[in-house]
């Protein structure tokens, strides 16, 4: 089987994640950035110094995107939250629900990862800055099962992933210096495409990739806007979290 099916109990209890408690209550330290990334800070992951999870939303298009999930590092706390409580509290601030979401997108920072991707676009043949579209028939649907980002996907959505996309962006920092980033794009299946329960579903490759992926391409329009002005926030954190090591205490009251 090269797909993973949920339980309903497994697939209840994803739901009710947010019930154990929100991010602050549990010792974490949520920023925000115009209402549509948000980072999250541990005191018992590198000292509150780096970013634990950082997420960006987009409710509309209903897509979510996982850039940092270091949750396997921090250390063990009582009130330790794994991804998928964090995810599923963010989730629901933005009035919906993990199953809502049609795609999850990850950044990969896992080297092994980036490799794996690497082998597949050699395999196909396909240019660098193209797309590489994966269905669950295909050979390479367990290679990108094998990764991290996978089991990652599993906690936070309960819905069998229908296509996997790869892609890769250049991202420039505020000095314009540019970043090769590897992605994976899973899409999940809609509430009428869902078979009944102890049932394998059917999966087709669609037939309108185009229509498929609006939802997708409609966040990657957005992020391409907000992207630079990002670039230079995270840096300028950067810079505040040094000063902060310092006892520097006129720290901007925006960030506090």
């Amino acid at each position: 089987m090269r797909f993973s099916l949920f339980s309903l109990p497994l697939a209840l209890s994803l739901l009710e994640l947010a019930q154990a408690g929100t991010i602050e209550d549990n010792g974490y330290k949520l920023q925000s950035w115009k209402d549509s990334a948000y980072m999250i800070y541990s005191p018992h992951y590198s000292n509150s110094h780096n970013i634990l999870d950082l997420f960006f939303f987009y409710p509309k298009a209903k897509v979510a995107n996982i850039r940092i999930a270091n949750n396997q590092e921090e250390a063990v706390h009582e009130k330790k939250l794994g991804l998928a409580e964090i995810y599923t509290d963010l989730v629901e601030m933005k009035g919906l629900r993990p199953d809502d979401m049609e795609w999850v997108v990850f950044d990969v920072e896992d080297p092994s990862t980036s490799e794996v991707i690497s082998q597949i676009y050699k395999g196909r043949n396909i240019a660098f800055d193209d797309v590489v579209r994966i269905f669950p028939n295909d050979e390479e649907w367990n290679e990108i099962v094998g990764t991290q980002y996978y089991n990652k996907m599993l906690q936070v959505n309960s819905k069998p992933a229908q296509k996997i996309l790869l892609s890769r962006q250049t991202r420039s920092d505020m000095w314009d210096r540019p970043t090769i980033v590897d992605r994976i794009h899973f899409s999940f299946s809609t509430p009428d495409e869902e078979t009944t329960k102890g049932s394998e579903p059917q999966i087709q490759p669609p037939t309108d990739d185009k229509k498929d992926e609006a939802a997708l391409k409609a966040m990657l329009d957005e992020e391409k806007e907000k992207e630079s002005e990002f670039q230079v926030y995270m840096e300028m954190e950067r810079v505040y979290k040094v000063l902060d090591s310092f006892g520097n205490s006129q720290t901007p009251a925006s960030r506090r």
